[in-house]
């Protein structure tokens, strides 16, 4: 009798959490399909013509592949899952009804604002450095900053690590605001007012020219 070798096993490229975490988001598939039935658009088919019907059921809510966040290179989803996969950086899910993105093995989250991912901070440290690294850009194009203004959202997470003046008489000017690295700081309008503020970090208002001091104060003095 002539014996076959056995056929090579396949593995799934996840594992631990990210494997048990990307078979659960198939549910989020489900919903999205139930969603768009219970508007009646698709009453009368099955899922897999629903799907065929309106193929952006198939993909997570960002569609059928994204930037990675870490290295912007273009990754695909997965199909029927909320998931994007990275080679180098592994599974991001969308979560459909916040619309962050989110790193399975790190936890970090982004939000996305014409055609930019945004990092969303959870402590003063990441939101600091950000911050620190576009003034070098900036220093590297020829600008200097000349303010920075803070998404409102974060007031609370880096009010303690601002440089702080005493108002004379109450009265507030430019350079008895709040500084962070030497730079006067204010805060953003609320986002009722302008959407963007709900998923940027920071703008930074510039010149041409070199700053006055540079390399700005120490990273985490």
């Amino acid at each position: 009798m002539k014996i076959y070798p056995k056929s090579p096993v396949w593995r799934s490229p996840f594992c631990g959490k990210d494997q048990e975490q990307i078979t659960n988001n198939q549910l989020g598939a489900v919903n999205r399909y139930n969603e768009t039935t219970a508007t009646g658009q698709y009453q009368n088919c099955t899922p897999n013509e629903s799907l065929m019907m309106n193929p952006g059921l198939q993909y997570p809510i960002f569609g059928a592949e994204i930037k990675c966040p870490h290295c912007r290179q273009t990754i695909p989803a997965l199909t029927l899952t909320d998931t994007y996969l990275c080679p180098r950086h592994g599974a991001f899910e969308a979560d459909p009804k916040t619309r962050e993105l989110v790193h399975l093995q790190s936890g970090r989250h982004w939000r996305f604002w014409e055609e930019e991912w945004y990092r969303q901070h959870t402590h003063p440290d990441g939101i600091r450095f950000e911050i620190h690294e576009a003034l070098d850009r900036l220093y590297t194009q020829g600008y200097r900053a000349t303010k920075v203004i803070i998404a409102r959202r974060y007031r609370d997470l880096v009010s303690a690590y601002l440089e702080r003046s005493t108002p004379y008489r109450g009265t507030v000017s430019e350079s008895q605001l709040p500084r962070l690295y030497g730079l006067p700081v204010t805060f953003s309008p609320d986002p009722s007012e302008n959407p963007c503020w709900e998923v940027i970090n920071f703008d930074l208002e510039k010149e041409p020219g070199v700053p006055v001091r540079y390399p700005y104060f120490r990273l985490f003095e």
